[in-house]
């Protein structure tokens, strides 16, 4: 068996995840405070499921993030990822629920302040 440096990217993430039920492959490995996978190689710690787009897909084109359609955060499965821009990041997050619409929040704040100030 390899030692863990001399493993490619894509066998130190097959090493440490495990297949589940439900087809996400998820990162057993060490955990961020958000709840996002670590790991290092070759260099400082990036999160897993970029570096599982970079081992099964290819360099991640400038400005774009790596999305999860299966919303687990600490997923690898390569067909549950999906490139995207941050705002198309944001647009996600907020259709599934998982973040406010931060314009509406702000609208609200807003109008409130308005009804606040004008009486």
């Amino acid at each position: 068996m390899k030692g863990i440096q001399s493993m490619s990217l894509a066998e130190k993430l097959l090493a440490k995840s495990k297949s589940v039920e439900s087809g996400c492959r998820l990162w057993q490995g060490g955990l961020n405070p958000d709840g996002y996978g670590l790991i290092r190689h070759k260099g400082p710690k990036i999160s897993v499921h970029r570096a599982a787009w970079i081992a099964f897909k290819g360099p991640i084109p400038k400005g774009l993030c790596v999305l999860h359609k299966c919303d687990v955060r600490h997923c690898i499965e390569e067909e549950h990822l999906f490139l995207g821009t941050c705002s198309d990041n944001t647009k996600d997050a907020v259709s599934k629920g998982r973040q406010k619409n931060l314009f509406v929040m702000n609208w609200r704040k807003l109008k409130k302040q308005e009804h606040l100030t004008n009486g």
